[in-house]
């Protein structure tokens, strides 16, 4: 028995995988339900009756990966490998960046798995992947000339936030006075988004509690959403100019599944396309050949590990 685990800042979800690697079912707990990732798992494997059954595990987690140890960004929970082994009697933990992972899935996703917002002369490689949650992954895969991908994770999203306009420096005072760190993290996010309702109303809501409003045609959470799904371009933009993604930018999170719906609709769309084409007018033209996507299935970064493992049990 094999075990994927996908370690947010809201949420961990927990994927056994059989000997024929087929994800059995999909355990999702809330991150705040437990004091560290070592409960998470006591919890889980007492609830799916696994103890002692698992041989590998591939870990994805929030946060940068160093000498086999991480620390969850938004939880500051420490989690390492050996410990894991030792704790659980797991025979090898595989701990990675979530959004590596995500980049793994690459692999598994066909066609129908993408919902298009902008067609580009496709090529396989170099591939963006973008995905906001409770913080803001960035990640991107590459082909080497030896034929293998390579896979490189990010913490871009902890960059500082650049403000193009006086709402936008004022919104910067807004996070400085709520003691918060200018970073993109904190301008494009499930919790941005709150910063934001709050910066234009002065309300503190959830994400969801802001999404629905928008929905109900509330002026302020419009503004938000709009906000955001700006934003949102504005990012893909910054780091296309980067890393140059011909085989396309990729986006997902709970965010981007929470907006959906909003990208069906003609003026949101409009929002992220001016804010992906306002970086420059200069290179607009090559921003216009990269391909940008929605992933559809809710949990690529399940997914990626499932492609992990079928490289290695090849």
């Amino acid at each position: 028995m094999y075990l994927i685990v996908d370690v947010g800042g809201t949420k961990i979800r927990f994927a056994p995988v059989s000997k024929s690697l087929r994800i059995k079912r999909v355990y999702t707990y809330f991150s705040k339900d437990f004091k560290d990732f070592y409960q998470a798992v006591h919890h889980f494997l007492k609830e799916a009756s696994l103890k002692g059954e698992i041989n590998k595990v591939i870990l994805a987690v929030a946060g940068p990966v160093i000498n086999g140890t991480s620390v969850v960004t938004n939880l500051k929970w420490t989690i390492r490998k050996n410990t894991l082994e030792k704790k659980f009697d797991f025979k090898e933990v595989i701990l990675l960046n979530d959004l590596e992972a995500m980049a793994w899935s690459y692999d598994l996703l066909k066609l129908e798995d993408f919902w298009w917002i902008q067609n580009g002369k496709t090529k396989r490689y170099p591939a963006l992947f973008i995905a906001p949650g409770t913080g803001l992954g960035v990640s991107f895969i590459s082909k080497s000339s030896c034929s293998n991908a390579l896979i490189f994770p990010t913490e871009a999203g902890h960059t500082p936030f650049s403000p193009l306009n006086e709402e936008e420096f004022e919104f910067i005072r807004f996070l400085r006075k709520k003691k918060k760190n200018p970073s993109w993290e904190n301008a494009l996010s499930g919790r941005a988004l709150s910063f934001w309702y709050e910066f234009f109303s002065g309300e503190k809501l959830s994400p969801q509690e802001v999404t629905s409003l928008a929905l109900e045609r509330d002026k302020l959470a419009k503004k938000a959403v709009k906000k955001i799904v700006e934003l949102l371009g504005r990012k893909c933009a910054s780091m296309a100019l980067s890393v140059l993604p011909r085989g396309g930018i990729y986006l997902s999170g709970g965010l981007v599944n929470g907006l959906t719906e909003f990208f069906l609709k003609k003026s949101y769309l409009k929002n992220f396309l001016n804010g992906y084409f306002t970086t420059t007018k200069k290179l607009s033209y090559l921003l216009k050949s990269f391909p940008i996507a929605l992933i559809v299935p809710q949990n690529p970064v399940i997914l990626g590990g499932l492609s992990i493992l079928r490289s290695q049990l090849k």
